[in-house]
């Protein structure tokens, strides 16, 4: 009977660790290839990381009226991490904000944005000075290649971003933000 009974409070103690485990992943160990293994979460999510609650509105929200570009309109602007569409690599300022995103295959503009908590608008906008393919228009009509470079920081619409290696220089429709 004693038997019976410390094999019971084994098995519950058993099932009670396996309950606490539940939808843990080995983590930090090496994997079957002889890689070490991340975390899902730090392995998809990105210096901001989880997901977007501020997000500007899809038609662009109020970052740009009266012909002004309101910079301060993205604060919440942040990367949330590699999803489908995209997958490319963001870079950092010196401050630790938003810099850059290199476009990898596959990327869509709608993607892109919803990964930075921005409307598609806004990237366009952030873009409208360096890349030819924002003079067609509509604020969705952005055309992506591997390796461009999109600008994701007010203060350098000027200066950063590239469209398939060439750099344009358009006149915005609208007042920009002080450049650095």
């Amino acid at each position: 009977m004693f038997r019976a009974a410390k094999l019971t409070v084994t098995f519950a103690a058993i099932a009670l660790a396996a309950t606490a485990l539940a939808g843990c992943t080995a983590t930090g160990g090496p994997t079957a290839s002889g890689q070490t293994a991340k975390p899902a979460a730090a392995a998809e999510a990105g210096p901001g990381g989880g997901e977007c609650t501020d997000m500007t509105s899809s038609d662009g929200g109020d970052f740009l009226t009266d012909g002004v570009l309101h910079a301060d309109a993205l604060e919440g602007m942040r990367d949330t991490g590699v999803r489908p569409g995209a997958s490319g690599t963001v870079s950092l300022s010196q401050d630790g904000g938003l810099a850059a995103y290199t476009v990898a295959e596959g990327d869509r503009p709608e993607a892109i944005a919803a990964r930075m908590c921005a409307a598609t608008a806004w990237l366009d906008a952030l873009n409208a000075v360096r890349r030819e393919s924002w003079l067609a228009g509509s604020p969705h009509s952005m055309r992506l290649n591997a390796g461009d470079t999109l600008n994701l920081d007010p203060a350098t619409i000027t200066t950063v971003g590239d469209e398939d290696g060439h750099v344009q220089k358009n006149e915005p429709d609208f007042d920009l933000p002080p450049q650095r």
